[in-house]
């Protein structure tokens, strides 16, 4: 595959396209035909997203002074446990 052709191809999915959304089902049809372009063999398996939904997220900083934000969870995000994270920053 040329540099041209390879920069063509991700112009095409250029696009946003989060895990389990028509945008990412979008993408996989195109790398698809691609594939099959080239006479490559190419199948699009189903798979399952876990798609939380989150109402209310928040930063917490614990040192050296507390401090809260609140902040935006975003679709399949929600994998933090119910307790939070910690973790350096």
């Amino acid at each position: 595959m040329d540099g041209k052709r390879a920069f063509e191809l991700l112009e095409k999915i250029g696009f946003v396209r989060m895990g389990g959304t028509l945008e990412e089902k979008e993408a996989a049809k195109i790398l698809k035909e691609e594939v099959e372009k080239i006479g490559g063999e190419a199948k699009i398996e189903d798979f399952e997203v876990s798609g939380n939904i989150i109402h209310k997220a928040k930063l917490e900083v614990l040192e050296p002074n507390y401090k809260e934000y609140p902040v935006t969870g975003f679709l399949c995000s929600g994998s933090t446990p119910e307790d939070g994270l910690v973790g350096d920053f």
